[in-house]
């Protein structure tokens, strides 16, 4: 599990300053502060972090590993456009 920032973001964010490329990257996420374990799909870019969007929408099984997501899916602009972050069939939350 990691946060978010944290070792996992900081260790790819320089390869994004250097490349000026965008990235979607999954996260065990775990909150620093409630203790709760989100699946998480965080958005990068060169200037950081976009956004992020913690998957509400789950299977039984994946109820046993992580907690209902906070987060909507949000839209972010980036330099290519605006990008928005969904996970599996998380797609259930537009419904």
């Amino acid at each position: 599990m990691e946060t978010i920032p944290g070792r996992a973001t900081a260790s790819l964010l320089p390869v994004l300053k250097r490349t000026g490329l965008i990235m979607g990257v999954g996260i065990a996420e775990g909150d620093a502060i409630t203790g709760i374990v989100y699946n998480t799909t965080v958005l990068m870019g060169p200037e950081g972090i976009i956004g992020k969007y913690r998957r509400n929408g789950f299977n039984g099984q994946d109820v046993q590993l992580f907690g209902p997501g906070d987060t909507d899916v949000g839209v972010s602009d980036t330099p290519i456009g605006r990008m928005a972050l969904i996970i599996c069939h998380g797609d259930t939350d537009w419904q």
